[in-house]
C-alpha cells in the first residue's frame, strides 16, 4: 500500500513538474506565457453607466482630425505633439493594407513629423535594396516615380496614394537643404543586395569566390527557384552566405587619420551598406529554411527590427517614421513582433500609433465602394463607433482610473485578434469610414489563373487588346517594368508570337517579366507530359517552364534556359502525378531586352 502511494506521489509531482517546465520544453519565454494569457483571458464587462463614461472620456479628450488629406495644415494636428514629445521613432501601422484612407491619413502623419518635429527619416515594410533604389528618385527626381515604386516589390505600396507621398518626398527636398531618405527594413526578396554585394566586391577587386551565388541570388527567377527548393540548398546558401559576410568584415577600410577625410568617410559608408546587404542576404535565405511558417514569421519581424535599428545609427541617430502593418509594429512584450524587439531598444522613446477602421470598401477594386455592415459589436472599432468618433487619435499612455482602464487594460477584440491596447500600441488613430487603394497600373493586383479545361492559342495568332488571348502576365512589379504583347514581325511559325519586353527607360528593381498559361490536369494525371517550343531572346535570359501543382505536396518544377538570339526549340518531359490538379507553363524573361516565344506544343509524351 505505502509502496503503491509512494508511486501516485512521484507520479503527481513529476506530472505538475511537467506542466510547470511544458512552456520552457517548448521554448517559450516567461513574457510570451503572459503574452498568451493576457491575449485569451476574458475581459470584464462594462456597466451601461460605465459604458456612457468611456464614451464621454473618448470623445472629449481624443485628438480630433478635421481631414485624412495632406497639404491640409498641421492646426488639428498640434495636439499630437504631446503625445510623440521627443520621440526618436515614430510607427504607424495600419489594421490592413490596400487601405487608401489608411494611406492618406499616414503621409498627412509624415508630413506633420518632417516639418514639424524635425524627422528625416522613412522606412516602409518594404526590401531593403529596392526601397534604397527609390530612395535615390526621392533624392534626385531621376526616373518615374510610379515605376520606381514597383522597386519596393509588394503591390500593397503600388498605389496612387503612396505615390502621392513619394512625389511630395521629391518636392519636399528639391526646396529644402535637409533631406528626408526613404529606406525599407524588410529581407523579402533580396536580389537587389545580392546585386549590390556583387557590385561591390567587382568594385573593390576582392574575391570572385562568391559570383556564382550572387549570380544565382541576383536574378528574381533563380532566387525563387531556390527558395522553393530543396532545404539542403538553402542551407548551402547559408553558409556561403556567413562566409560572404565574414569575408567583407576582413576588408573594412583603415581609418588612420584622427580627422578621416571625405574619400575615407565615402568608403567607410559603402562598405557598411555593403555589409548589411550581406546580412540582408542572410536574413533572406534563414527566413526561406525556417522550419515552418511561424518561426519564419518570429525570424521575420526579428530580421526587420535589426535593420531598422541598422538604419537609425547608419543615419547617425537620426528621427525615423516607420511604416508597417499593425501585426508589426506593435509592442506587446512576449508578441515577437518588430515593435515588441524595438522597443527593448528604445522604450518610451518610440511611440506607436495602431490604426483601426470600422467600415471599409468591400472587394479589392477601385469601383467596390460598398460599405460593409461595419465591425463586429463588442469590438474596439465598434465601441469607437458608437463614441461619436470619425477621425481620432485616441492616448493610450496615461488612462484615467475607472471605467477607462477597465476597458483598455483588459483584451478586447480588434479586427481578427485580442488585444491589450495599451500593451500594443501608444495611440490609436481611428477612422470611421475607409476606402479602397488604388493602383498606378492595371493589372498590378494579379488575378488568380484561370484553369482552361484544355491548351488554347499556343501558336499565339489570337490577340485581345494586342495581347495574347488566354495567356496571363506576371503581376505586382512586373507590370511596371515589363510589357506582354503580341508580335507580327519575324515569328517562328504563322503571323504572330508572343513577346515578353523590357519597357524603355530607367528600370527600377530586379523584376522577371512572364506569360503563362494554366490547364486542369485532369487529361494527363499518371501520365508522362511533353512541353515543346521555339524561343529566343535579345540580352537577358530566358526560361521555358512548366509547373505541375499537386495538393497538399511541395508539386514538380522544371525549366529549359535560353540564350539564344536565334529561334531554336526547347522541350521538356515531366511525370504527372495521379492527384496532380494544375499543370501550368509558360516563359519568363530578366533582362532589359526582348523575349520571344511561338509553336507551343503540350500532351503526352508518347
Amino acid at each position: 500500500m505505502k509502496t503503491r502511494k509512494k508511486k501516485l506521489l512521484i507520479t503527481g509531482v513529476l506530472l505538475v513538474s511537467l506542466i510547470l517546465m511544458l512552456p520552457w520544453l517548448l521554448g517559450m519565454r516567461t513574457e510570451r506565457v503572459k503574452f498568451f494569457i493576457r491575449t485569451f483571458s476574458k475581459p470584464p464587462m462594462l456597466s451601461a453607466e460605465e459604458t456612457a463614461e468611456l464614451h464621454k472620456w473618448l470623445r472629449e479628450k481624443s485628438v480630433h482630425l478635421k481631414t485624412v488629406a495632406a497639404d491640409s495644415g498641421f492646426n488639428d494636428m498640434q495636439p499630437l505633439k504631446a503625445i510623440i514629445g521627443d520621440a526618436r521613432i515614430v510607427s504607424l501601422g495600419e489594421a490592413a493594407h490596400l487601405n487608401r484612407d489608411f494611406s492618406r491619413v499616414k503621409h498627412r502623419m509624415v508630413e506633420f513629423l518632417v516639418n514639424e518635429m524635425d524627422f528625416t527619416v522613412f522606412a516602409i515594410e518594404a526590401t531593403f535594396a529596392g526601397a534604397l533604389e527609390l530612395n535615390d528618385y526621392v533624392l534626385t527626381g531621376n526616373g518615374d516615380p510610379s515605376r520606381a515604386l514597383g522597386a519596393l516589390v509588394y503591390p500593397a505600396w503600388t498605389t496612387e496614394a503612396i505615390l502621392d507621398m513619394v512625389n511630395w518626398m521629391r518636392e519636399y527636398n528639391a526646396t529644402h537643404e535637409k533631406k528626408v531618405k526613404f529606406y525599407g527594413f524588410d529581407n523579402k526578396p533580396a536580389t537587389g543586395s545580392a546585386k549590390a554585394v556583387y557590385n561591390y566586391l567587382m568594385k573593390t577587386n576582392t574575391t570572385k569566390d562568391y559570383d556564382q551565388m550572387l549570380s544565382l541570388m541576383m536574378n528574381t527567377w533563380t532566387a525563387n527557384q531556390l527558395n522553393k527548393g530543396p532545404k539542403e540548398e538553402i542551407r548551402t546558401a547559408t553558409e556561403n552566405i556567413k562566409s560572404l559576410i565574414k569575408h567583407l568584415e576582413n576588408q573594412q577600410p583603415a581609418t588612420t587619420q584622427q580627422t578621416p577625410s571625405a574619400q575615407v568617410i565615402q568608403d567607410q559608408k559603402e562598405w557598411n551598406l555593403a555589409v548589411q546587404h550581406a546580412r540582408v542576404l542572410l536574413q533572406h535565405v534563414k527566413f526561406y529554411g525556417a522550419p515552418s511558417i511561424s518561426k519564419a514569421t518570429v525570424l521575420r519581424d526579428k530580421n526587420m527590427a535589426q535593420n531598422a535599428l541598422w538604419i537609425v545609427d547608419y543615419e547617425d541617430g537620426a528621427k525615423m517614421i516607420l511604416w508597417a502593418a499593425n501585426s508589426h509594429v506593435m509592442t506587446t512584450p512576449g508578441s515577437g513582433c518588430m515593435g515588441d524587439y524595438l522597443r527593448r531598444t528604445f522604450g518610451k522613446d518610440m511611440v506607436v500609433f495602431g490604426l483601426l477602421s470600422n467600415r471599409k470598401s468591400e472587394g479589392l477594386l477601385p469601383d467596390d465602394t460598398d460599405q460593409g455592415p461595419g465591425a463586429p459589436k463588442g469590438s474596439v472599432e465598434a465601441l469607437l463607433t458608437e463614441a461619436g468618433l470619425d477621425m481620432a487619435v485616441v492616448n493610450l499612455r496615461s488612462l484615467p482610473k475607472g471605467a477607462i482602464s477597465k476597458y483598455f487594460n483588459a483584451p478586447r477584440k480588434t479586427g481578427p485578434i485580442s488585444c491589450l491596447l495599451p500593451a500594443a500600441y501608444d495611440a490609436i488613430l481611428f477612422i470611421e469610414s475607409t476606402t479602397n487603394a488604388r493602383f498606378v497600373k492595371e493589372g498590378i493586383l494579379p488575378r488568380v489563373a484561370e484553369r482552361l479545361p484544355i491548351p488554347s492559342n499556343l501558336d499565339f495568332e489570337e490577340l485581345e487588346d494586342g495581347r495574347p488571348k488566354d495567356w496571363r502576365a506576371q503581376g505586382g512589379q512586373s507590370r511596371l517594368e515589363y510589357q506582354n504583347t503580341g508580335l507580327h514581325d519575324q515569328p517562328y511559325r504563322g503571323s504572330t508570337c508572343g513577346m515578353i519586353k523590357r519597357i524603355p527607360g530607367r528600370p527600377f528593381g530586379e523584376p522577371f517579366g512572364n506569360i503563362r498559361q494554366s490547364i486542369k490536369a485532369s487529361g494527363f494525371r499518371a501520365k508522362e507530359i511533353r512541353l515543346s517550343a521555339a524561343s529566343r531572346v535579345s540580352g537577358g535570359v530566358g526560361y521555358l517552364w512548366i509547373s505541375i501543382n499537386v495538393p497538399r505536396s511541395p508539386g514538380i518544377f522544371h525549366q529549359e534556359t535560353i540564350t539564344s538570339d536565334k529561334w531554336q526549340e526547347y522541350h521538356i518531359v515531366a511525370e504527372v502525378p495521379q492527384k496532380a490538379s494544375k499543370i501550368t507553363y509558360g516563359l519568363a524573361y530578366a533582362g532589359h531586352g526582348t523575349a520571344f516565344i511561338d509553336d507551343i506544343a503540350i500532351g503526352n509524351s508518347d
